[in-house]
């Protein structure tokens, strides 16, 4: 593994839902953890549609270390990099537990 390209600073964040005063649910995120991370971009940026709206959307690759036990990440969880909130769609292995590649897209409204 190539751990000293692992150059940039990126939040991963889990997703709590809590209910407020009218009763409705709200999403929330709180942060799980602030890792080191290698950031390869997938391809150019792509206009997608949602409510309405036209926003660029990026695909990117984050290789972080295998957190090993100290936190786990699933697909409900997000990566915040830039200011940018990344979903995660999905993530594999690299070598023997040694490093995770997540696998995301942009997310539309930041």
């Amino acid at each position: 593994m190539r751990f000293q390209r692992l150059d940039r600073r990126i939040t991963i964040q889990s997703q709590d839902a809590t209910r407020n005063d009218f009763g409705e649910v709200e999403k929330t995120y709180t942060t799980t953890a602030t890792v080191w991370a290698q950031v390869i971009y997938k391809g150019g940026q792509r206009e997608s549609a949602e409510a309405e709206q036209m926003y660029a959307q990026q695909n990117i690759e984050f290789f972080i270390r295998h957190p090993q036990g100290s936190y786990t990440i699933t697909e409900s969880d997000r990566v915040v990099f830039e200011s940018r909130n990344y979903e995660i769609l999905g993530q594999e292995e690299v070598g023997r537990r040694e490093g995770l590649r997540l696998h995301c897209k942009e997310k539309g409204g930041r």
